[in-house]
């Protein structure tokens, strides 16, 4: 009987290391959490109090942010209500990601005809970085 058990334990405990290995991976996160609490309130102090709950794991992830502006926004909140929420909801972030890629792929250096091919890409590329810094500087 014993050597019938025995393969039938290794099962079993792998059957339980699986299934553990598997709620690792599919349980939601504290954010997927916290979203559906915000999600659910009723009144703006119920959205601090979940707020509270979550703030110091989420309080730097935007979409959680994002998601409690976004259920206050739903309620007629009088001004005093919403400078009240202003002191304890982060402000949002405004950040600017800006990709300039000018195309130079079809550039050939010919110092004959165009001597001056590098100092003008050069002139190019300076020009748009001033005007970025002018326009955006630290933002």
């Amino acid at each position: 009987m014993k050597a019938f058990m025995k393969p039938l334990l290794y099962l079993i405990v792998a059957f339980v290391i699986f299934s553990l290995f598997i709620y690792a991976l599919l349980r939601p996160s504290t954010s997927t959490k916290a979203s559906k609490e915000i999600e659910r309130c009723v009144t703006p102090s119920d959205v601090r109090t979940v707020w509270e709950k979550y703030h110091l794991e989420l309080a730097e992830d935007e979409d959680y942010n994002q998601a409690v502006r976004d259920k206050l926004g739903t309620f007629n909140l009088k001004q005093s209500e919403i400078k009240e929420i202003k002191n304890w909801l982060p402000a949002k972030t405004h950040n600017l990601n800006i990709i300039l890629v000018p195309d130079l792929s079809n550039r050939i250096n010919d110092d004959k005809n165009n001597p001056e091919q590098t100092k003008n890409d050069t002139a190019l590329l300076n020009s748009i970085w001033a005007v970025f810094e002018k326009n955006y500087g630290t933002k």
